[in-house]
């Protein structure tokens, strides 16, 4: 069976959601009101991985998957060039969820900077495509050009590749990294 890049993005995202349940179960958080709590209920409404065969994410690698749960927003991170290349592209699946915070009125495309190593830093050009989802709990990707200066680029160049989001929920920064080892 042919595997194409909108299900593997799909099944990626959906890995994401449910891996930020389980982030969230492991990691020690300020304090919340219950309706804030994130629970795995609410992911697994908005993505269902049954209907993807585990041949067609085999390649997925759950270090390349970063959650920040900071404040009342969840939000988890996969680096998915290192699973599906892409020469045009830097590709980010994003998972955002919260029972306190209307995320339709995020435009991540205004909010991403993406840093390779201390040598480039790039924040113009960046999409931000929703996927699935509304209000409290959205699944999107950020595509952020790889091309600095007419010259293209690559992340195996570099010894990290580091997302930032800003203001989201009132945290000015929150920064996932991943390291080069990741995906050589």
């Amino acid at each position: 069976m042919k595997i194409n890049r909108s299900m593997i993005t799909a099944g990626v995202l959906a890995i994401l959601f449910i891996g930020i349940v389980l982030a969230n179960s492991f990691i020690n958080q300020p304090e919340k009101s219950p309706e804030n709590e994130v629970s795995q209920e609410d992911f697994i409404e908005i993505g269902d991985i049954d209907e993807y065969e585990e041949d067609e994410l085999e390649d997925f690698n759950e270090d390349l998957f970063i959650v920040n749960s900071e404040g009342n927003v969840a939000v988890g991170i996969t680096f998915l060039n290192p699973i599906e290349d892409d020469e045009n592209y830097f590709r980010f699946g994003v998972a955002l969820n919260t029972h306190s915070v209307d995320l339709d009125a995020y435009d991540l495309s205004q909010r991403a900077v993406l840093f390779l190593e201390n040598q480039l830093t790039i924040s113009e050009n960046i999409e931000w495509r929703l996927v699935e989802g509304e209000g409290h709990h959205v699944l999107g990707e950020l595509k952020i050009p790889s091309e600095y200066e007419d010259k293209k680029i690559s992340y195996v160049d570099y010894e990290y590749v580091e997302l930032e989001i800003r203001d989201i929920d009132g945290i000015a920064s929150r920064r996932f990294k991943w390291e080069k080892d990741l995906f050589l």
